[in-house]
């Protein structure tokens, strides 16, 4: 799935942050990265084994029009989150030194558990039939939506 290899390129980034991190001497914040890059390598497994192409006549789960639409709705905002991926692993890279440092990693660790729980809403419209009762995400450009998942 090309979404998970655009995710996989921003991982690349993580690691740096990773290794700059260390560099600096910041060995107590390992512990932290490393909690935000398995919360990420889980989400792009899940987005490569994620379920592709149609339901079948007698499959036990019909995805039903309006339910394709709230899909695309799904996958557009997880498109949307690679560039908010990409800003905050920089954030935390420019903060390396500073004040800041550790609420750049917080809000890096919210936004990537944010897009674990976007795929939990995902995934229950596409494997279990259901639909969440109101839209997991804000309107589209809404600041911050991965802190809005429920």
């Amino acid at each position: 799935m090309n979404l998970a290899r655009q995710y996989q390129s921003e991982q690349e980034a993580l690691n740096t942050l990773a290794q700059k991190t260390l560099k600096q001497g910041g060995l107590r914040y390992m512990d932290t990265i490393e909690g935000v890059n398995k919360a990420l390598n889980r989400f792009i497994a899940r987005l490569q084994t994620a379920p592709r192409g149609y339901s079948g006549w007698f499959d036990a789960v019909q995805i039903q029009a309006h339910d394709l639409e709230q899909i695309y709705q799904f996958d557009e905002r997880l498109a949307e989150g690679i560039p908010l991926l990409r800003e905050h692993i920089g954030q935390a890279i420019a903060e390396i030194k500073g004040e800041q440092f550790e609420t750049a990693l917080e809000a890096l660790r919210s936004m990537v558990d944010g897009l674990n729980q976007q795929f939990d809403a995902r995934d229950e419209l596409v494997v279990m039939g259901k639909q969440a009762a109101s839209p997991p995400w804000p309107p589209a450009g809404a600041d911050r939506w991965w802190e809005h998942s429920q």
